[in-house]
Order: C-alpha cells, then structure tokens, then sequence
C-alpha cells in the first residue's frame, strides 16, 4: 500500500493552476444576478450527483462563485459565495496534490 504524507506547509503554498475556461468565464461574467442563482442550482444539482467533482467541475465552481461573491448584494449571500468558492480552492488543492 502507498500512503502520501501530507506536509501543511506544502499543501497551504500549493499554486494551483489559472483557470483555462476562458468562454465559461465569459459566459458566468455576462450573466444577470438571477441567472447566476439560476446556475449555482444547477451546478449544486450537478454536484450532488457526484461524491468526488472533476477537475474541470472544480474549476467552473471556482469562477461561478466568485462571480456571485462580487455580484451579490447581501451579506449573507457574498459569505456563502465566498466560504464556498474557498472550499473549492482547498478541493482542487486536494485533486492536484493527490494526482
């Protein structure tokens, strides 16, 4: 069996990767605050039907939920947007150490 140690140190300066979906984000940075509530439901559907995302859905989450966090206008939501945009950094972290 092949276990990885995990140093803190290397996993919090991990560099991920630019997002390369530069048509997903034109498309997320185009769109109404309606809409983009529109997607985050349909991006949550998405992900309750996996246990673990993909990379590229990792990705797609990261820029849907800053564009939220910078585009929402209660504090409640811009937390949320923020916590979770922050917990898909961590997961795609974990994807690209891990691989």
């Amino acid at each position: 069996m092949n276990i990885k140690t995990i140093n803190s140190n290397q996993f919090r300066n991990f560099d991920y990767p630019k997002f390369p979906f530069s048509e997903y984000y034109r498309k997320i940075q185009s769109l109404e605050k309606s809409d983009l509530l529109k997607e985050m439901i349909q991006f949550q559907a998405k992900r309750s039907e996996h246990y673990h995302l993909a990379y590229q859905m990792v990705l797609q989450g990261q820029i849907l939920f800053q564009a939220i966090e910078e585009k929402a206008v209660s504090t409640v939501l811009k937390k949320f947007a923020h916590a979770y945009h922050k917990n898909l950094k961590l997961e795609l972290k974990m994807i690209l150490y891990l691989h």
